[in-house]
């Protein structure tokens, strides 16, 4: 993503020039990227539906237990008037309280240059593993601001690329460049992902066929659907920020 080539571009010490160019190469191939891969997947079912149900009745019955306390009841009337929004502005504050000082605290204990985000990442998510009971009931809060901090990143990342100029100036062997990695990338991806679910059908149709290949693929090897394929591609094109974003997009929550 642009924001790990940021960090990599400022740890080699890239001149502002070279850096413009391919910032500005790098957001014109994502327009063209992103929504295809969008469109690629356009009538793909989500494959976790039932899974990410249970999933999110479970976080639910976490937080409603961590908000009266395991008794069943509300402790106190400010719980009571909180309880019923699960995005309140108590809740959001401090969701956002908790990610201002994730992200102080990574800067002052990251002591390489560039690596202060991995560091809040994971400090968050040491944070939600240590005190699940006391984070559950921020999950939406954070979710709605994590949300809004998606379209601020997508706002702003055309606009550190520059213009058109730049690019027609030093960057069209980039623009060459990314086509051709992403047309390599998506092929890949996609062509092998392909394979897979035609040899399991294979070995699935009648008459069965039986074999370690056949065992291996119908009874060992994940499923591999054409969702799960093009989240991972836009993943590993984009960053995590534009997969997430594709996900919801295409209703594969």
């Amino acid at each position: 993503g642009g924001l790990n080539f940021v960090a990599v571009a400022g740890a080699l010490g890239l001149s502002p020039a070279p850096l413009a160019a391919a910032l500005a190469a790098d957001n014109v191939m994502a327009l063209v990227y992103f929504p295809l891969c969008s469109y690629l997947g356009r009538d793909e079912p989500d494959p976790y539906a039932g899974e990410a149900g249970a999933e999110a009745e479970a976080a639910a019955a976490a937080a409603a237990a961590a908000a009266t306390g395991g008794s069943g009841e509300v402790e106190t009337a400010e719980e009571a008037e909180d309880g019923g929004d699960e995005a309140s502005v108590a809740r959001l504050g401090s969701a956002l309280a908790l990610g201002v000082a994730a992200v102080a605290l990574s800067r002052r204990l990251c002591l390489v240059p560039g690596y202060d985000l991995p560091v809040a990442t994971a400090l968050t998510v040491a944070a939600a593993t240590a005190f699940p009971a006391a984070l559950a009931p921020l999950t939406a809060a954070a979710e709605k601001l994590g949300t809004l901090a998606l379209y601020l990143f997508f706002a702003t990342a055309g606009w550190v690329g520059g213009d058109f100029s730049t690019i027609l100036g030093g960057a069209p062997l980039l623009l060459a460049f990314l086509l051709l990695l992403y047309l390599v990338h998506l092929s890949v991806v996609l062509g092998l992902g392909a394979l897979l679910r035609a040899a399991r059908r294979a070995c699935a149709a009648p008459p069965k066929a039986e074999g370690g290949v056949c065992d291996a693929l119908v009874g060992g090897a994940p499923e591999l659907p054409l969702s799960l394929l093009l989240t991972a591609s836009n993943a590993n094109i984009g960053g995590p920020a534009t997969a997430c974003a594709l996900a919801v997009g295409c209703g594969w929550e």
